[in-house]
């Protein structure tokens, strides 16, 4: 497997090639917000789920 320049986080550059974030830390937990879309947060589940099948 290829260094994706996680930095020590594993995984996060893999979500970011697939236009989402995630926190780096256990400390700054996902947050949904009333402006996020039925599609804006499809888009985020699918970008995580498909970063753990690279993983």
């Amino acid at each position: 497997m290829e260094n994706r320049g996680t930095s020590g986080t594993i995984g996060t550059s893999w979500i970011l090639d697939r236009g989402t974030y995630f926190a780096p830390s256990q400390f700054e937990v996902p947050l949904v917000y009333l402006d996020h879309s039925e599609l804006d947060i499809e888009a985020t589940l699918r970008a995580d789920y498909e970063s753990l099948l690279d993983l």
